[in-house]
């Protein structure tokens, strides 16, 4: 199976900044943020007690009509179409660290070895993630 490697990246801009470039720049890039999770905020809901340090978010990004008509052609695709559209976010006293695993073709072709397509159109899609964040950052 095909290794993939962690993408990592720093921002000396504050949250909201960055967070509203993302916004801003996503549609270059094909993409829409779904979601942004305060992780601290998700736990905290949960009953977990989080120190108030704690300062992850996670960032879902999604291109809507092709996630929709992928899925439509092979609903198999989902459980691989979702997992790399999330970029992680830890704020710090010196800054963002920018996380984000990207799903290489050939992970995408060894999970669904029929769909070379899809291996395609997902390894693409992960490429203009990794350009987003460093356009953002």
């Amino acid at each position: 199976m095909a290794k993939a490697m962690l993408f990592k990246a720093k921002s000396v801009k504050p949250l909201h900044v960055f967070l509203s470039a993302v916004h801003d720049k996503a549609s270059e890039f094909g993409f829409r943020i779904r979601h942004i999770f305060d992780m601290g905020n998700v736990f905290r809901e949960r009953g977990v007690k989080v120190d108030e340090a704690f300062r992850v978010y996670s960032i879902m990004l999604c291109s809507f009509e092709g996630a929709y008509k992928s899925m439509q052609k092979n609903p198999e695709r989902a459980a691989v179409l979702l997992q790399p559209k999330q970029v992680l976010v830890h704020e710090t006293a010196q800054g963002l660290e920018l996380h984000y695993l990207p799903f290489p073709r050939e992970f995408i072709k060894d999970v669904l070895p029929q769909d070379d397509a899809f291996a395609d159109g997902l390894g693409q899609a992960c490429e203009r993630i990794r350009e987003l964040i460093t356009a953002c950052a």
